[in-house]
Order: C-alpha cells, then structure tokens, then sequence
C-alpha cells in the first residue's frame, strides 16, 4: 500500500548544489560514504566499478562479463501514480532491478518533484556534462517535468526516467553517479546468495 512506502526524505535548500562537483554531491546530499563504501554499495547490486569515475571494463557495466554470467544489472523506473499529501504533490514510483543473479528487486518509493529535480536530474546533468555518447546526450537532452506541477508532469516524469534508466544500464553513467541514484532510489537489500 501506498501508506507502507517509505523512502528518505531529503531536504537541500543550497542555490548552489548544481555547481558542485559530483563527489561534493555524496555528502551535500547523501551520508558522507567513504569511495570503498560506494563500491560495496555498488558490488552488492551486481555493478563492477573500479572506483567512482571508472568501471571494471572501460565501456560501462554493460559490457563486463565472467565465465559464469555476462548478465549485469538492469534498472527500470516508472510513475506509477502521484497523491497530494500536505499541499505538495507526492510521485510513487515504481522500480525494478533486475540483478546478475537473475533474481530481480521490485519496490515503490515516493518522492516530491522538488527531491527528483535536487536529487536526481541536477546530479545527472552534472555527471554527464562532459560525456559525448549518443545516450548521455540523449539523457541531457530528455525534458524533465516542469515546474509546478502542470497535467503533462507524470508524462514528462515517466519519459526522462526511462531515459535515465537506459543510460545507467549502457553504461554511460560514472559509478559515482549510478551510486548516488540507487541510494536515492532506496533500493531492498539483495537476497543472500547460498
């Protein structure tokens, strides 16, 4: 039920959080995680990145593979509704992670446009200023909802989460960014493998 999600609530009121640089994100925004911290993070989802700026194989998580699995991790996201709670209008969204251990993690979280805007879009701009590929010029170039909340904003919601979520998945988000979006995206523990 829509009562049993929770998610971290975080409030950032700085004018100049999008200038910062992308480390000075993790602990503006986040708890200040040591980079060993963000790899274990990473590692239990199945991401294999050397350190927050590089992955284990130079074209992104997509392409790493072993001799046992090639399969790495795949996030979807989706809107799956919106609610006003308090005068604000809350968005639940609906993600999956399809893990390497072809186990998949499905759960809601609800976040305030605001929250998705500071938390997410901003950092991904940020993390992908620099980037040339196809998908991360795609990613920057997707519209974000618009302010206020006008009828179109779970459309436009929808769409540049879709686009996030492809760039994450092809590989052409820094681990440092990928990190930071799992966290706000709050994903369950992953199942113990035996």
């Amino acid at each position: 039920s829509r009562a049993a999600v929770s998610s971290q609530l975080l409030r950032i009121s700085n004018p100049w959080l999008p200038f910062r640089g992308i480390l000075s994100l993790f602990s503006a925004a986040m708890d200040p995680w040591t980079e060993d911290q963000h790899l274990d993070f990473l590692n239990k989802y199945g991401y294999a990145a050397v350190d927050l700026s590089s992955w284990e194989h130079p074209e992104g998580p997509s392409h790493s593979s072993t001799e046992t699995n090639s399969k790495v991790p795949q996030l979807h996201v989706d809107v799956e509704g919106h609610e006003e709670k308090d005068g604000h209008t809350w968005y639940l969204l609906q993600c999956k992670l399809d893990l390497p251990s072809n186990r998949t993690l499905s759960w809601l979280v609800e976040h305030r446009l605001l929250h998705l805007r500071e938390q997410l879009y901003q950092p991904s701009r940020h993390a992908l200023e620099s980037e040339t590929g196809e998908m991360a010029v795609r990613l920057r170039n997707a519209p974000f909802a618009l302010r206020g909340g006008p009828p179109v904003t779970s459309n436009r919601l929808r769409g540049w989460l879709a686009q996030l979520a492809e760039c994450m998945n092809a590989g052409h988000c820094p681990p440092s960014f990928v990190s930071l979006a799992l966290r706000f995206l709050s994903p369950p523990e992953p199942p113990r493998l035996s």
